[in-house]
């Protein structure tokens, strides 16, 4: 029975990123085809899932994920799934948040799913780093447990932990509600009832506080471009004061004096 569950799981996530589309960037000269899930209606912004993890790989609720944000108005793309590409996440990061501000997505927002968050934080703590409206912490936790001061991060901040998650996502999510609790405007903490880390059975409860949470952000604003001062003196001033100036001056033995003819 566990062969045949672990059979019908491949191919269930084989099946997800083969219909998914493909968003094309290019990091350090390398073409790298990312899974892409464009808006099936009124499009409210983008959203991209990174799998947290050293090993690169798919998972069946991010890719369920997707498709539910595809289907409610959201563009997904999904990052750290495949090991056959060699440039990390983080380095694909900048460029796809650039293609996607092309799109005229109001918001983008990120969703860190799993371990590695201390790589995450780290990144997202140390500017220059391309804006974006919202953070998401799915069953997120660093191993081994980071005693570092969390960075200031100027995004407001979603964190989820399932009713019967593993207790080390669990003890990270206080941690943190020390960190950021605080600023109750920027930080929102919630445990999904009945969910384990995988939320099987759980999906469309998370969906929902995820996209509730998502569409209550605000929209992106550009900023508006340099203003050009000029130090020198308008020329229209100089004109007028250079006339002033001919007036007021004695023009004698600048000019011949006119012959006197008897």
């Amino acid at each position: 029975m566990k062969y045949i569950t672990r059979i019908v799981l491949i191919l269930f996530l084989l099946f997800s990123v083969a219909y998914a589309d493909k968003l094309e960037i290019k990091v350090d000269g390398k073409n790298i085809d990312l899974p892409y899930w464009p808006a099936k209606k009124e499009k409210y912004g983008a959203v991209l899932l990174v799998n947290g993890g050293v090993q690169a790989q798919s998972t069946a609720l991010l890719n369920d994920l997707a498709e539910q944000l595809a289907q409610n108005g959201w563009q997904v793309v999904l990052l750290n799934n495949d090991s056959g590409v060699t440039v990390p996440w983080i380095k694909q990061f900048p460029e796809v948040i650039n293609t996607l501000r092309k799109q005229k997505n109001v918001r983008v927002v990120l969703l860190h799913y799993g371990e590695q968050l201390k790589q995450t934080f780290d990144y997202l703590g140390k500017p220059p780093v391309p804006e974006i409206e919202g953070l998401i912490l799915l069953s997120a936790y660093n191993i081994p447990a980071s005693t570092d001061k969390k960075p200031e991060l100027k995004m407001p901040i979603f964190d989820i932990v399932g009713q019967f998650d593993y207790d080390v996502i669990k003890q990270d999510m206080a941690a943190r509600k020390k960190e950021f609790g605080a600023n109750k405007d920027n930080y929102l903490a919630i445990e999904i009832p009945g969910a384990h880390h995988d939320y099987e059975y759980s999906r469309q409860l998370l969906f929902s506080f995820i996209h509730g949470w998502m569409v209550k952000l605000p929209e992106f604003q550009p900023k508006p471009p340099p203003v050009m001062y000029s130090y020198l003196a308008p020329i229209s001033a100089f004109f007028q004061e250079q006339v002033a100036k001919n007036e007021e001056s004695d023009w004698n033995g600048y000019f011949e004096q006119p012959l006197v003819i008897d």
